[in-house]
Parts: C-alpha cells; structure tokens; sequence
C-alpha cells in the first residue's frame, strides 16, 4: 500500500561538493527549500506530497568515482532529511550498507554505474542504449516514526542539480519482487526547481536516468 507523506515539511537541500554532507531536520511548512545548478538555493512551493532528498551532484550528466557514506559520513552527495507531521525521514544507504544489505550481484551493479560504467553495459540490457544517468545510484532509507527503515511505497521528492532540461527521464531502479532491475514511469518533473517526485519502496536501490 502506498504511503503518501502530509507535504507539512520543510528541508534544506544545499548544492553537493565533495567531502560535504548537510542534513537538515524539517519543521511543518507547505514550503520546500530546493537546490539549483549553480550552487544557491531558494523557496518554492511544494506541488506534490513527498520528502525531500538532494540528489548530488555529476559531472555532465555522468556518475564519476561516486562514494556513498550516507548521512554520517563525508560524501559528493547532499542528503536533506525530511520530516513528515508522522515523524517518516529519508536518506540514503552508505557504501557499507549497501554492501551488508544486498547480494554483491546487486552491490556490484550501483558501484559500477557510479563508476560512469555505461548503464547499458553494467546491465547488459540493450533498452537502456542512450540512457545516462541523472544522478549517482543510491540507497534510498525511509524510516517510519519508530526510526525504522520500511519497505513500503513512498512518495519521494529528489532535487536533481544536473536535471536541466534532461527529456525522456525514467526512475530504473532493482525490483526485490522479480529480483530485475527495472525501468519505471516517474511521478512528475518540475524544472523550474529542478525536482522529481517519483514513488518506490522505502529502501529501494534505484538511480534517475534520461534518453535525449
């Protein structure tokens, strides 16, 4: 059952740089702070329930020596922890986690496509010939209001900062149903804050990808 967040949140979302990670707790608002390409950050009005996550930063659109510490750790990626009126907060897995988490076959595919691997080739699936990545691959963690990670659907704002006006974008992320990695429709992209929203499990492994 999918579980959609109250949008009474507020997160802040700073421009990723390396050896950087801000999290910010959030406080009931129908305002969301955004992170933009060049490196500011301003208010917009959330259209669309969901918590807020920065997405990090790529080099033209494509995943270099990405390393993922999560949210205690230092990284290329800014994690906004959001929090919903029912206390839910999001973020992402470390390295480790992923590690620790996940059979190595599945590990694997997320290292090597944010080692700017073509997703074609870590895959092998010819469908994704032309598509690049918008975003390093990750693991998303939305905990409940006990601080516990759930597989439930969630509802997921991610600021992408090299979102530009990317077309033909898609949410591919590792179905732990059919044990595939999938191509799926995203929610809804907003590129005058550079947001996504897109629906997954709470700890899915997934990456945002375009085909201009």
């Amino acid at each position: 059952m999918k579980k959609k967040y109250a949008a009474l949140l507020v997160a802040a979302a700073i421009m990723a740089v390396p050896g950087t990670l801000a999290m910010a707790a959030g406080s009931p608002n129908t305002n969301a702070t955004v992170s933009h390409g060049g490196g500011h950050s301003s208010s917009a009005s959330s259209k669309s329930a969901g918590l807020n996550v920065n997405a990090g930063t790529i080099t033209n659109k494509t995943t270099t020596g990405i390393k993922n510490n999560g949210q205690n750790g230092s990284n290329g990626i800014t994690v906004s922890q959001g929090t919903s009126g029912s206390n839910n907060a999001v973020g992402f897995a470390s390295d480790q986690q992923i590690k620790d988490g996940n059979s190595w076959a599945v590990a694997e595919k997320v290292f090597e496509i944010n080692a700017g691997i073509p997703l074609y080739r870590v895959t092998g699936d010819p469908a994704l010939v032309g598509y690049s990545p918008l975003m390093p691959a990750q693991q998303l963690q939305a905990t409940d209001a006990n601080g516990a990670v759930t597989k439930e659907a969630v509802i997921v704002n991610i600021s992408v900062a090299a979102l530009g006006n990317a077309q033909n974008i898609q949410l591919y992320f590792y179905n732990e149903t059919t044990h595939a990695w999938e191509l799926a429709a995203v929610n809804s992209v907003d590129y005058a804050t550079n947001t996504i929203n897109v629906t997954m499990p709470g700890n899915a492994i997934f990456t945002l990808v375009h085909k201009n």
